[in-house]
């Protein structure tokens, strides 16, 4: 048994090919195959159908790839506990993360955990949309939800409770009557975060558990937190944004909360490892990094 066959095939699958695999490990791509093809007939079985043009995993590729990723990560978490008996930690973390998180979370974090682990590497994914985390190859995704997730073979770990918030600029405020109550929120511009909505409700929650419904219809909906954000500072409407995004732009005097007894939202920030089996140390590390870390960056008052 060659553990190289193991550790390219891998990397083929999770790179979708071989020339991205050879970019990926600095391999020929010469060499990547041959091994590829030593682990097949070996085998006697074929894991990948490659042409020319197409690269499809077949479905025992899909069941050895399962089997030999944890393979894999296992020898490389062995390597990483004698480097960090050491006192050196390196190696690849590979996350997946919302365009808002990686906006307004991460980068601190990220800057903060590679000052201090310069050896390791981050390679972020940003997306919307769902990421399968095993097919995928990644390590971790970062995810923000209101509900729990469902229940599966993945794990979750807690990073922070965000409370969402109700912003708008001073100018905006100055052109409408006062917001007082919940009910004042009616007919007024809004913004809202997402595209696909068919409709758009604020679920406010006073902090002594008073609850209102409060129906509006954005000018501007995005899912670019960012984009919300300036829209809101240019005067455009009412936004309802995680609490910490709009701190600075509070303190800056840019951005109001608009009635600050109630908050709009409270969603759950997770990370989804694969499984508890076979982490990395470097990953490990780096999901206790953000586990300290995280509350202090979505705390904020205003």
């Amino acid at each position: 048994m060659d553990m190289n066959d193991y550790y390219y095939f891998v990397k083929v699958v999770e790179n979708k090919g071989f020339t991205h695999a050879a970019e990926m490990i600095n391999s020929p791509k010469s060499k990547i195959s041959r091994h590829i093809k030593k682990l097949e007939e070996r085998l006697d079985m074929r894991l990948i159908q490659r042409t020319t043009r197409h690269f499809v995993v077949t479905e025992a590729g899909w069941e050895f790839y399962r089997h030999a990723k944890k393979v894999v990560n296992e020898v490389e978490l062995a390597e990483n506990i004698v480097k960090k008996r050491r006192g050196t930690l390196s190696g690849k973390v590979n996350i997946s993360c919302s365009l808002g998180v990686s906006n307004h979370f991460m980068p601190s974090l990220i800057s903060a955990f590679l000052k201090q682990y310069p050896d390791i590497e981050i390679r972020q994914q940003v997306s919307n949309d769902y990421v399968d985390i095993i097919s995928k190859g990644l390590d971790m995704v970062i995810r923000g939800h209101e509900k729990n997730l469902p229940d599966s073979s993945l794990i979750q770990k807690h990073l922070a409770q965000v409370e969402w918030c109700l912003f708008a600029s001073p100018a905006f405020l100055t052109q409408t009557m006062p917001i007082l109550a919940p009910n004042d929120l009616q007919g007024i511009k809004a913004l809202g975060f997402g595209w696909k909505n068919d409709s758009w409700t604020w679920n406010l929650t006073r902090y002594d558990g008073e609850k209102a419904e409060v129906p509006h219809l954005p000018i501007f909906s995005s899912d670019d937190m960012s984009a919300l954000k300036t829209a809101c500072i240019d005067g455009l409407g009412v936004v309802s944004l995680p609490g910490y995004v709009c701190k600075k732009e509070v303190d800056d005097g840019q951005l109001v909360r608009v009635l600050p007894q109630w908050h709009s939202r409270s969603a759950a920030l997770s990370i989804i490892i694969p499984s508890r089996k076979g982490v990395l140390a470097e990953v490990r590390t780096f999901i206790d990094f953000l586990q300290i870390n995280a509350q202090e960056i979505v705390n904020f008052s205003f």
